[in-house]
């Protein structure tokens, strides 16, 4: 590397009057490219960087002589460019200079190799182009004849569309060239994709082909559904939603090497319906949630009649109702002609999802009683009762102010739920750990008190825990414990994730 004193003595090498330089003109700004693309913009419409260094090099060799054979190395010495690159960047020039291509050529006793003959064109006028007339649009003769004849040796593409194999039937040969969708999206026919695209949205350039490519080229047989998903969760990611293309290849390529690595194993995903959690918005999330508690309803073992019923009603309820209705369904019982339903909260039931559920009552719950006269014990009516709820959480900082209340008159005073977390605490070996596991477990509980009594004496208390490990957690360390504070209390505990 370069250090920075020799950056700058490479910076005044143009005080050297023997120096060398390449004489660049403005004018050539303005000259077009030959193999401009076609929807081609201001900038990709005149020559590049690359290519007016060529042929300022060029140009300065042809004063002193008519013909020029130039070959790879020395281009890339300019271009600092590979070989397919150099051929583009020579193309650009085509309309301005004559280009042709020798696998060998001799030239006054000299042989030449694998290289490029140049010379300027000549105008109408059959004068020859000097270097003042190459910067003037107007008297630019850009012909369309061949550029060079490439070896064979040489990968040679032609211009035909690459892109185009990818997005449409090789079989029907009266389909237009580009789809209107290709043409929405600023495709050239060389495969470029305009400006260029973000990953998010070259998603819909997945096509069966595309997916063909990437399976070949990535040695993984994913389906088309898992190279989606997965395409879909890496542009969501903070480097893939950086990733850009300006080629249909790049984007290839890029997914290619993706799916190389992809661990996850290909026979394991290949079903239709697969997806990537991250990918669903909200409310796929929510119906995924409802369809997977539903399915595990429905196709539970359990033979009792209140769990026949309960599989009844997952299958024939819209899903958001049935879901409503059995995640907070509580008990059920039977009282002469009518049947109660016990829900912890209010659900909104319309009187067509009422008829449904009367309809399954009865052919779940219905008795007949066998002898001589047969009975049958008829459910004319369902009442839904929505237990009333008293939420017993202490604002934060507040498990201190518990841990000191001693008189046992304001104890009584308290809520149920906090008389047992109370109690818990004072329980404890040390106070400190007390007020610390009620911080950290017991007062992320939600309490719901339920006023109908299983027995003479004992209440029901509902506890709702916020996510599955603190119920958990709970369950395995300290439920035990709470549960013999309640008895003693008079209430009966039941802990649920909800």
């Amino acid at each position: 590397m370069d250090t920075t004193i020799h950056k700058i003595r490479k910076l005044s090498i143009y005080n050297n009057p023997v120096s060398s330089y390449r004489k660049n003109y403005i004018a050539w700004d303005n000259i077009e490219r030959a193999n401009k693309p076609q929807n081609y913009t201001d900038k990709t419409q005149l020559l590049s960087k690359n290519a007016q260094a060529l042929l300022a090099v060029i140009v300065q060799k042809l004063r002193n002589k008519d013909k020029l054979f130039l070959n790879h190395k020395y281009i890339s010495k300019i271009t600092r460019c590979e070989r397919r690159q150099n051929q583009n960047i020579i193309k650009e020039l085509s309309g301005v200079l004559n280009i042709n291509y020798h696998n060998s050529i001799s030239d006054n006793g000299k042989k030449y190799r694998y290289c490029y003959k140049f010379s300027f064109k000549e105008l109408e006028q059959a004068k020859p182009v000097n270097s003042n007339n190459l910067g003037k649009s107007n008297e630019q003769k850009i012909s369309r004849h061949s550029i060079y004849k490439e070896n064979k040796i040489i990968n040679n593409r032609s211009n035909e569309s690459n892109f185009y194999k990818f997005n449409s039937s090789s079989n029907n040969t009266d389909q237009p060239k580009y789809s209107e969708a290709t043409r929405n999206t600023k495709t050239t026919k060389n495969g470029f994709l305009g400006s260029g695209k973000y990953l998010n949205e070259m998603l819909e350039y997945l096509t069966d082909e595309v997916c063909n490519t990437l399976r070949t080229s990535s040695g993984k047989s994913f389906t088309d559904r898992a190279i989606k998903e997965i395409a879909k969760a890496v542009s969501r990611s903070k480097q893939g939603s950086k990733a850009f293309f300006y080629h249909i290849k790049g984007f290839i390529a890029y997914l290619s090497k993706i799916l190389k690595f992809e661990k996850r194993d290909p026979v394991k995903i290949s079903s239709i319906n697969y997806y990537i959690t991250g990918n669903l918005t909200e409310e796929e999330r929510t119906i995924h949630k409802q369809e997977k508690y539903l399915s595990e309803v429905e196709y539970s073992q359990q033979v009792t009649p209140e769990w026949l019923l309960k599989k009844r009603l997952a299958a024939v309820l819209r899903r958001d109702i049935a879901y409503k209705i059995l995640s907070n369904y509580q008990r059920s019982e039977r009282k002469g002609p009518i049947f109660k339903i016990y829900l912890r909260e209010h659900v909104a039931i319309g009187e067509m999802d009422k008829h449904i559920i009367l309809n399954q009552v009865k052919d779940t719950q219905e008795r007949v009683w066998g002898g001589d006269n047969r009975d049958i014990e008829y459910i004319a009516n369902v009442e839904f009762i929505f237990l009333k709820k008293r939420e017993q959480k202490l604002e934060k900082g507040e498990s201190e102010k518990l841990a000191e209340i001693h008189d046992k008159e304001e104890i009584k005073k308290l809520p149920a739920w906090l008389q047992i977390r109370k109690y818990f605490m004072d329980s404890s070996f040390n106070i400190r750990d007390g007020i610390g596991i009620d911080k950290c477990w017991l007062s992320k509980l939600n309490a719901c008190e339920d006023n109908n009594k299983i027995s003479d004496n004992i209440k029901t208390l509902n506890l709702k825990a916020e996510s599955k490990f603190i119920r958990d957690w709970i369950t395995s360390n300290y439920l035990f414990k709470l549960e013999a504070i309640a008895k003693e209390l008079g209430y009966e505990l039941y802990l649920q994730y909800c």
